[in-house]
């Protein structure tokens, strides 16, 4: 009998945490898929348009009836594996209509949550249709403990619910070649560049403790998505030339020699999806301590004097920062990275069962 996993969910470009987990998902079942007699297919089911236009839902519906066709064709062909990786807002209502084609025509379904805007929302009729749609061989995919008892004691489910995170998608952990200039102490902030990943505060940060004489140097890597935060990168470049750095968008190399480079890594975000950030993540597999606010899972992927109530802590606490010894902070975010990386299961094997 042919086995074919089928994988909807988003996937670069555009490049941002979701994608890259979809991606990662998709290559390591490729891999490892082969050998057991997997196939995979992938469809990108999501886009750049608002989601109040009308070229967002024609592209949405245009990727899921792709999906679904590829769903009857492989299970008139043998077994298949419906593997989502899982919208935060209007999204999730396209994919009820997977997971009801899923199961009609039975096909086991995982669904890799990448969200925390639904615990503790009973507005997401959404996600209950999906909880009740989904049957006993199916599986949802937490990304912390925490994340999965919250969702348990939620939303009434059949089906079976396992923790698995995302540093289980990260390269395990190597000696990271650091070479910092103490000249300045180092920051930096890499994400998609917006008010909602928290740029702007990041920026005012800067600019408030140069004003206060303090020897610090911001580094932002990623593409700029707001006006606003372009406009501000362009007054940073005009005013502090010398100690601010635009980088634009980088592969993963490049980020990781300006990870390696930086004291300390910012990440105030405000973005009502907030997970289990991919760049977060990336920043402690290199020894990079962080400040990020306490938002879906980085209130349990961080130590608590990491992280920020309020974005007005953070020249404060970025003063902090500073003064520890260097080889502490390093190995404090390491443990954290690696505390992660062992928490939960692997994605391909609960894929792949």
């Amino acid at each position: 009998m042919k086995k074919m996993i089928v994988i909807a969910g988003p996937l670069p470009p555009p490049v941002h945490g979701a994608s890259r987990v979809t991606a990662a998902v998709r290559d390591r079942l490729v891999r490892a898929g082969g050998s057991r007699g997997f196939g995979v297919i992938a469809v990108s089911t999501a886009g750049t348009e608002k989601t109040n236009s009308l070229q967002y839902h024609y592209r949405r519906l245009q990727a899921h009836a792709k999906v679904t066709l590829y769903l009857i064709f492989q299970r008139c062909r043998g077994f298949v594996v419906l593997y989502l990786g899982g919208a935060g807002g209007a999204g999730l209502w396209y994919q009820i209509a997977l997971v009801g084609a899923a199961r009609l025509l039975r096909c086991r379904v995982i669904f890799h949550h990448h969200s925390y805007s639904y615990l503790g929302d009973s507005r997401y009729r959404s996600i209950q249709a999906i909880c009740l749609l989904m049957g006993r061989s199916d599986t949802h995919i937490l990304l912390t403990p925490e994340m999965l008892t919250r969702f348990t004691q939620q939303y009434k489910t059949n089906s079976g619910a396992v923790a698995c995170s995302n540093a289980s998608l990260i390269e395990p952990v190597r000696a990271a070649t650091r070479c910092v200039d103490d000249t300045y102490f180092r920051l930096i902030h890499v994400s998609n560049l917006s008010e909602a990943k928290g740029t702007d505060d990041v920026v005012n940060t800067f600019r408030l403790l140069r004003e206060r004489g303090i020897r610090v140097h911001l580094t932002l890597v990623g593409p700029v998505l707001d006006d606003k935060i372009g406009k501000q990168i362009e007054a940073l470049a005009d005013m502090h030339g010398d100690t601010f750095e635009f980088c634009g968008p980088m592969d993963s190399a490049g980020v990781n020699a300006e990870l390696d480079k930086a004291h300390l890594f910012l990440f105030p975000s405000k973005y009502k999806n907030e997970a289990q950030p991919m760049v977060v993540l990336e920043a402690l597999s290199r020894g990079l301590p962080v400040l990020a606010t306490a938002r879906g899972a980085l209130r349990t992927m961080l130590p608590t004097d990491w992280l920020i109530e309020d974005v007005t802590e953070l020249p404060r606490r970025v003063e902090e920062m500073q003064e520890p010894d260097w080889r502490w902070l390093s190995d404090r975010a390491l443990a954290s990275f690696v505390s992660a990386q062992a928490l939960g299961v692997d994605v391909v094997n609960i894929v792949l069962r």
